[in-house]
């Protein structure tokens, strides 16, 4: 009997998903091997449970009664699919594909007992071989495909393997893997719906400026049962509002997270105006400017410098456009950055929270973080700088998103 026990590594628990595409049957393309119909004999995947735990080691038993002398086989994860996943194509989030990164040596006449950790399987997005370790709970199968020599690559860079491939292959029983269903996609996704909805229902020129990150901030996700999920978000100053984007149809199933291409999500919601927009314009400018005029000078720049086409945003529809202001001239450039504001209602005073990027010539860049408090005159307060991610900026920070900075200092 042949045993061969696949790397070990540690579980990674990762907010990341990726999603790899494995071809799970054998390449017809021009220049694979043309081979005759399957032939007849015992050729078969046995596991010796119908349910594991991510990350627990499973025992996979291979049979081939018409292996080749030298015969090896490739074992692949795959994710168990809706029927009608060909006419509608699905995402699943979480790791699948290749159990090794090269072929594994069968034998002919007996069972073949391969182990997979279960805590990793072999991508390769930039041919080269690594580990996949973010599993996503959901029924699985494993397949098998033989070839005619052993250490034959299976994930990497195209090789001349793929004419060895014999025409025999298998599929195992479908079985679950037990634990969490990574929901990250799906919040992902509703909360791209919301935030489009949102940008939509204003209609205002460059208004990722004005949304910023309290746009792009995910809430969580609300389980209505059956497979359902909603995203409910509030709309951020300047505006009010909720709007709420839930899934059309059943996306957990005993199957786990199948996500449908095409547009599988609902939206709706209202929201107004509640400050005017065109006097906020106006102190974000001032705010910009107050911050424009302590780095002019040093760089060799004047306000003459600036480059409204470079500041303005040229994509409609994205959200992240937050370019400030752009000072640009032959041998320096600044830029400023819009990051965050909030707002003191009670005193009527804005804070802003800008990035600075600044050169000259051949001279190393300096980058800056300034927070600008303006009153609803426009009239500038204060304006705090640090070094782009010194501890000094990070106390800034906290102030800022606990509004406890002074304006007045």
């Amino acid at each position: 009997m042949l045993e061969i026990s696949l790397p070990f590594a540690k579980r990674i628990a990762s907010p990341l998903i990726l999603v790899c595409t494995i071809f799970l049957f054998p390449d017809r393309s021009a220049g694979a091997e043309e081979v005759s119909a399957k032939p007849e004999g015992d050729i078969r995947i046995e596991l010796e449970a119908d349910s594991f735990a991510i990350g627990e080691e499973i025992k996979i038993h291979v049979y081939n009664e018409l292996a080749p002398i030298g015969a090896s086989v490739a074992l692949w994860l795959s994710p168990v699919m809706p029927d009608d996943y060909k006419e509608r194509g699905y995402t699943v989030p979480g790791c699948y594909g290749a159990l090794t990164p090269v072929t594994l040596p069968v034998v002919r006449d007996k069972a073949n007992t391969l182990y997979w950790s279960g805590l990793f399987t072999w991508w390769a997005p930039y041919d080269v071989p690594i580990k996949c370790k973010h599993f996503s709970a959901g029924r699985f199968q494993i397949h098998a495909q033989f070839y005619r020599d052993n250490d034959g690559l299976v994930v990497g860079r195209p090789t001349k393997s793929q004419n060895k491939k014999l025409q025999q292959s298998a599929t195992s029983r479908p079985f679950d893997l037990r634990g969490d269903i990574d929901m990250s996609r799906l919040k992902e996704d509703l909360n791209d719906k919301a935030v489009r909805f949102i940008w939509e229902l204003f209609e205002l020129p460059n208004s990722g400026d004005l949304l910023q990150v309290a746009l792009s901030n995910s809430n969580e996700l609300s389980d209505l049962g059956g497979g359902y999920y909603c995203l409910t978000k509030e709309i951020p100053l300047l505006f009010s509002g909720v709007v709420e984007a839930c899934t059309a149809e059943p996306v957990v199933t005993p199957l786990g997270l199948r996500l449908p291409h095409g547009d599988y999500i609902s939206v709706r919601g209202k929201g107004e105006l509640k400050s005017n927009v065109e006097e906020f314009e106006s102190i974000s400018s001032a705010a910009s400017g107050a911050v424009a005029e302590l780095l002019l000078e040093e760089f060799d720049l004047t306000l003459d410098n600036l480059d409204e086409d470079r500041a303005r945003c040229h994509s409609h529809g994205r959200i992240f456009c937050r370019v400030a202001a752009s000072y640009v001239s032959d041998n320096s450039e600044l830029f400023i950055t819009s990051r965050n504001w909030t707002i003191f209602p009670a005193k009527e005073l804005w804070l802003f929270h800008f990035e600075t990027r600044a050169s000259r010539g051949s001279e190393a860049p300096h980058e800056g973080e300034s927070f600008v408090c303006v009153d609803k005159n426009g009239e500038v307060l204060r304006i705090a700088t640090a070094r782009l991610g010194s501890s000094s900026a990070a106390r800034l920070q906290d102030s800022f998103h606990n509004k406890t900075f002074d304006c007045v200092q």
